[in-house]
């Protein structure tokens, strides 16, 4: 049995989690995964900074999912 191995592309960013959270339910909406990654949270004498979260899908619905996600712009 083959078994396909999954390559994500980066497909959108925003240091606001909500934004990458509507673009996430947009793109399932029609029927593309997508998996959002936490950029790197550091503690800086007690103030919490994230670089930014990624919204990541499968490389073969990059260009649907980019098409889908064009009013973000």
């Amino acid at each position: 049995m083959e078994t396909r191995k999954r390559k994500l592309v980066i497909i959108f960013t925003s240091q606001q989690e909500y934004q990458v959270q509507i673009a996430k339910g947009k793109l399932e909406e029609n029927g593309i995964s997508a998996y959002i990654v936490d950029g790197h949270i550091d503690s800086t004498m007690g103030a919490l900074f994230a670089d930014s979260y990624k919204l990541e899908v499968d490389i073969s619905a990059k260009e649907k999912a980019l098409k889908l996600l064009e009013y973000l712009k």
